[in-house]
């Protein structure tokens, strides 16, 4: 499990959250080369409500762009743009493990110069103990 882990985060989640540009370039067994730039950028999306009104929205997303170029000589070239939103972000640990950071840190720093809140293991070890 680590191991897949690892390689999704190596090849799917770092080039699609990075805050700068990559490239990468493979080569393909039949010497076909595929090479993927991979961009962060702002759209604005637009969206008709049924009373008619236009509603934008700006947007962190990713531009994908795959080109491929065959023994031929012969070159193809894709581009993909993927939305950041809550909505369209799948399900992954690593933003879980982000939410988890920040919660722990900002309950650090709001509990500061309060009482600490009793533990129940703290207030079990007070009990007397029977039958010592």
């Amino acid at each position: 499990i680590q191991r897949s882990l690892d390689t999704w985060l190596k090849e799917e989640w770092n080039p699609i959250m990075a805050t700068q540009a990559t490239n990468s370039t493979t080569k393909q067994s039949g010497g076909t080369v595929v090479t993927t730039k991979t961009e962060p950028t702002i759209i604005t999306i637009k969206t008709e409500t049924a009373e008619g009104k236009v509603i934008e929205k700006t947007t962190k997303a990713t531009q994908i762009t795959t080109t491929t170029q065959s023994t031929s000589g012969k070159v193809e070239s894709k581009t993909e743009m993927i939305p950041l939103d809550d909505e369209n972000e799948p399900f992954t640990l690593q933003k879980y493990v982000d939410r988890w950071k920040i919660y722990h840190e900002t309950k650090a720093k709001m509990n500061e110069g309060k009482p600490k809140e009793h533990s129940h293991v703290e207030m079990m070890q007070s009990l007397p103990v029977i039958g010592k």
